[in-house]
């Protein structure tokens, strides 16, 4: 299998949005799963 090569998306505006777009999410993802199982304890 093949590596993508992740610092050719670095060179492009457009796939570095979605890099930044995708790591967001994930940050937001773990705050609200942390939120909700310190409010559930």
């Amino acid at each position: 299998m093949k590596i993508f090569p992740f610092w050719h998306l670095m060179r492009k505006p457009c796939c570095m949005g979605l890099v930044v777009v995708f790591l967001s999410i994930s940050v937001q993802t773990a705050v609200a799963c942390t939120a909700a199982v310190i409010s559930g304890k």
